[in-house]
C-alpha cells in the first residue's frame, strides 16, 4: 500500500454504480480478480489513488482521490469500458449492462472520509456474505487490516495518522470496524442506503460536465455522472383497450 500527497492538495471522492435491474456483474472469482487487475492499472495510468473499494455481486465501490474529481470518474468510465471488454473475449458475449449513471459523493472531512471508507468494508457483513469484514475476499478490508498486500490501494494521510507503524494502525482500525455506530456515522451511513449526495455544493460544480440527469449546481437527491453505456429499458406491456 503506498501513500498520496497532502489532502490540500487532491480532492476525495466515493462513486459507486450497480448493475442494471441488480443484475450480477460478476460470474465468479475470476471475474473480480480481473476488473481488480484492471483497476490497478487504470488507477496508476491515470494517477488516481484508490483508499478503499467493495466488488459485490451487482455493484463496484471506490474511494479515491486525484487533484482533479474528474479522474476518478474518468477512471470508472474506463474500468466499466475494459471489464466489458474482458468479458466478451472470456465468455463469448457482452458483459451484463451497469447503470451508465453512478452516484458521486463528495468527502469534505476526514470523519466523512473514516465513515465511508468504514461503510465500504462492513457492507458485506451487513449483507450477509461475511462474517466479518476481513472474511470478505473482495475489499479492501484485508488490506486496512494488515492481513496482505494490495496493489490497488493508496494509504490516505489521514489512516497513515492513525499511528506510527503498520501494525498499530491494523489495531486502531479492527477497533473502528468493531465499533457501534451511532449519530453522524449512522446519518451518512443512512445517506449512502438512500443514494443521497454527501458534500458541500460547489461539489456538483465540480462534476457539472459529467452529469447527465440533473441541473448543475443541485445536490440533492443525488449526484449523478455519465459513466457508461446506457442499460436495455425494461419492455413495457400496452395497456389494455377499453371496448
Amino acid at each position: 500500500m503506498s501513500t498520496v500527497g497532502s489532502p490540500a492538495q487532491v480532492a476525495t471522492v466515493h462513486l459507486s454504480v450497480r448493475g442494471c435491474h441488480r443484475k450480477p456483474a460478476f460470474l465468479d472469482d475470476r471475474d473480480r480478480a480481473c476488473l481488480h487487475a484492471l483497476a490497478t492499472g487504470l488507477s496508476r495510468r491515470q494517477a488516481v489513488a484508490v483508499h478503499a473499494y467493495l466488488l459485490m455481486d451487482d455493484r463496484i465501490h471506490l474511494l479515491a482521490s486525484a487533484a482533479d474529481p474528474g479522474a476518478v470518474v474518468r477512471l470508472l468510465r474506463h474500468l466499466l469500458a475494459c471489464h466489458d471488454l474482458a468479458w466478451r473475449r472470456r465468455h463469448g458475449r457482452p458483459a451484463p449492462a451497469w447503470l451508465r449513471q453512478a452516484r458521486a459523493n463528495r468527502v469534505d472531512s476526514i470523519r466523512q472520509l473514516f465513515v465511508l471508507h468504514r461503510f465500504l468494508e462492513r457492507l458485506p457483513v451487513a449483507s450477509g456474505l461475511a462474517q466479518a469484514p476481513v472474511n470478505y475476499r473482495w475489499s479492501s478490508a484485508r488490506a486496512s487490516l494488515g492481513c496482505r498486500h494490495d496493489p490497488l490501494l493508496t494509504a490516505h494521510p489521514a489512516f497513515l495518522a492513525l499511528a506510527a507503524t503498520p501494525a498499530q494502525r491494523a489495531l486502531a482500525w479492527s477497533a473502528w470496524l468493531g465499533r457501534e455506530e451511532g449519530g453522524r456515522p449512522r446519518r451518512l451511513g443512512s445517506c449512502l442506503l438512500r443514494e443521497r449526495a454527501l458534500g458541500q455544493p460547489g461539489f456538483a460544480l465540480l462534476l457539472a460536465r459529467w452529469r447527465t440527469d440533473a441541473k448543475a449546481g443541485t445536490v440533492a437527491p443525488a449526484i449523478r455522472v455519465a459513466v457508461g453505456r446506457a442499460a436495455p429499458a425494461r419492455a413495457r406491456t400496452a395497456p389494455p383497450s377499453r371496448t
